[in-house]
């Protein structure tokens, strides 16, 4: 599998995890910028980004500089070491 699909896996994933929990979701394909997913309920924006433990600290940075409202909250899913399950790393914009 490439990383490309990898990666393509995890924002599945993760827009389906954040549909069954009530968010309307927006997938970036093809994304190269900070942000891959966006998830807007009743309540908040999430700009999410999705990638490999090994990039998450340089991910976490770039999507750490979009400018946003105060009431956006931004977060990094990242694969564990298995490669099984989503970890999730949050950054709540005050």
């Amino acid at each position: 599998m490439t990383r490309y699909q990898k990666g393509r896996r995890l924002e599945y994933r993760v827009k389906e995890l954040l549909e069954r929990e009530g968010y309307f979701v927006i997938r970036s394909s093809g994304s190269h910028t900070p942000v891959d997913i966006v998830a807007i309920n009743e309540s908040e924006v999430v700009l999410i980004q999705c990638c490999t433990k090994k990039d998450k600290k340089r991910k976490a940075r770039e999507l750490s500089q979009v400018v946003s409202p105060r009431c956006v909250r931004k977060m990094v899913f990242y694969l564990d070491k298995h490669g099984k399950r989503s970890v999730m790393l949050s950054e709540q914009v005050d």
